[in-house]
């Protein structure tokens, strides 16, 4: 059995860029760890404790496993060091969201058909463009955003546009780590705002959800586009737009793949309630004079026959057939 104690002694060193911008250590420093502290403040207080350049430069650090490339988010992840005799990395968050969105940017480029950008870059830049392992910088990106330094600095470094041309393009896993990675910087008020700016990329979103290459794609786009309509009326025609274009040019009904996702034969639950939430969202919020027009088009698809047959429903969706079925009350009725 572990032999408990509050206070352990953990050696940490800080990683630094030289003036070659080659990767260094700092000397090791002991320092306390305290088991039932808050990690950020046993952040705090290691980094006030240690003298490695100015206290303003310190505020940047984080602990981090260099072999994997993650931030250490949890009190167990340090003890773990302590356990194994091993000295804890503190990764500077502002220089590391700096280099992954250069490398970002460097990636994107090939998705761009204005060459002219290219000359932006340095020659260097340009060589080591075939050595980014892209996918692994996407891989963790959505556990490194738990940091709030790595991810405001991420935000700060135009890292949501670079995060939005590779969710554009279909390149393997890369779409979904990215669009993980996106939702989760959802939590920021910066990244918000950028959508508020950015609204087209709801289109992108809604292209994902209604092509269905895959049920974890879809799944994601629609908890990120929720959460970026919310209730405001302006996004929800915008989007309301996107799918009539979107139907118009594919010969179908709107939100045609939508419905399809409320069947029983979806075994996905999530990507069910998430589906009739978004629907419900768009009916309670549309102008009048389009809330019959998509009405009929669910009508025509089936919507209230999908609703209507008995089956187990998990308590959140039935609260959502509720809401589906007080607004459309009157318009069933006129229809009979």
């Amino acid at each position: 059995m572990d032999n408990i104690q509050d206070e352990v002694p953990i050696q940490i060193q800080f990683e630094f860029l030289n003036d070659n911008k080659e990767i260094e250590l700092s000397k090791k420093y002991t320092v306390n760890f305290q088991r039932s502290e808050d990690l950020e403040i046993n952040r705090l207080n290691i980094l006030n404790s240690c003298d490695f350049r100015t206290q303003e430069e310190r505020i940047y650090y984080y602990f981090f496993n260099a072999k994997t490339k993650i931030f250490l988010i949890k009190n167990t992840d340090i003890i773990n060091y302590y356990k194994q005799n091993k000295v804890v990395i503190m990764k500077n968050c502002k220089i590391f969201a700096d280099q992954i969105c250069e490398k970002l940017k460097v990636k994107t480029l090939k998705y761009k058909k204005n060459k002219e950008t290219l000359d932006e870059l340095k020659k260097s830049e340009i060589i080591d463009l075939k050595k980014i392992k892209i996918i692994l910088i996407l891989r963790y990106l959505e556990h490194n955003f738990q940091v709030d330094l790595f991810a405001e600095e991420f935000i700060a470094n135009n890292g949501l546009h670079y995060l939005e041309i590779i969710i554009q393009h279909k390149t393997e896993n890369k779409r979904i780590f990215a669009l993980k990675g996106l939702r989760k910087l959802l939590d920021f008020k910066s990244a918000c705002i950028y959508f508020e700016k950015n609204i087209q990329f709801l289109s992108i979103l809604y292209d994902i959800i209604m092509s269905n290459e895959t049920i974890n794609g879809s799944l994601i786009s629609f908890d990120i586009m929720i959460k970026i309509i919310g209730n405001n009326k302006e996004k929800i025609a915008y989007i309301i737009d996107v799918a009539e274009k979107y139907a118009k040019n594919n010969n179908t009904k709107i939100f045609s793949q939508i419905i399809n996702f409320l069947k029983e034969s979806n075994k996905e639950k999530k990507l069910q309630y998430l589906s009739l939430f978004f629907i419900n969202i768009i009916i309670n919020n549309c102008v009048p004079n389009k809330l019959h027009t998509i009405l009929d088009q669910l009508r025509d698809l089936g919507i209230f026959e999908i609703l209507d047959k008995p089956r187990e429903y998990e308590k959140k969706f039935e609260e959502q057939v509720e809401i589906f079925n007080n607004k459309t009350k009157i318009y069933r009725k006129e229809i009979k």
